[in-house]
């Protein structure tokens, strides 16, 4: 199985690739929504709700990742042969893969071929694929939380709009 172990470094790196970008997903929505939640419900973007915002997604983004790895991208070598197999091997490798421990005379010749077909197979045409559009996603959103935090005006709180109408009422008596 050693030779399946430059292809697995691709694919590993692949699913870390995913799911840190899922990962990074989530956390954006969830600091997006406690963007919402500072700035229309409680208003007040002070240094400490940028703060938690921050910490929201961050936090979110790290447990996210550990789960979808370990839940969808973990890599096994049933993963590895399939992903291998698409280059083209008619799946060999999933078949070495399945009859590892089988000593028949079939099964060796079998592993003899695929090992031949894979020592002509160069690990570079095993592409890493990235998640296009799930990066776009988190570039936008963070654009949006961006946005909602640095350009468009502050809401008038109740209290602030109850000073200012005291004011108002103070100065028509003045």
């Amino acid at each position: 199985m050693n030779v399946i172990q430059p292809f697995k470094k691709r694919i590993v790196i692949e699913a870390l690739i995913f799911a840190l970008a899922i990962a990074l997903f989530v956390g954006l929505l969830g600091s997006l929504g406690a963007t919402l939640i500072f700035r229309f419900v409680i208003c007040d973007l002070s240094v400490v709700p940028v703060c938690i915002i921050a910490g929201v997604g961050l936090l979110l983004s790290v447990i996210t990742g550990i789960i979808i790895y370990k839940k969808r991208y973990r890599i096994n070598n049933q993963k590895i042969a399939r992903r291998i197999d698409s280059l083209g091997l008619d799946e060999r490798v999933t078949t070495m893969v399945e009859y590892q421990k089988d000593q028949s005379y079939v099964a060796k010749v079998q592993r003899q071929d695929t090992l031949d077909r894979l020592a002509r197979v160069n690990v570079k045409t095993l592409r890493i694929r990235i998640p296009k559009k799930t990066i776009i996603s988190c570039i936008a959103m963070f654009l949006v939380i961006l946005m909602l935090l640095t350009i468009l005006p502050a809401p008038i709180s109740a209290m602030e709009r109850e000073e200012i109408e005291c004011e108002q009422r103070l100065e028509e008596i003045r």
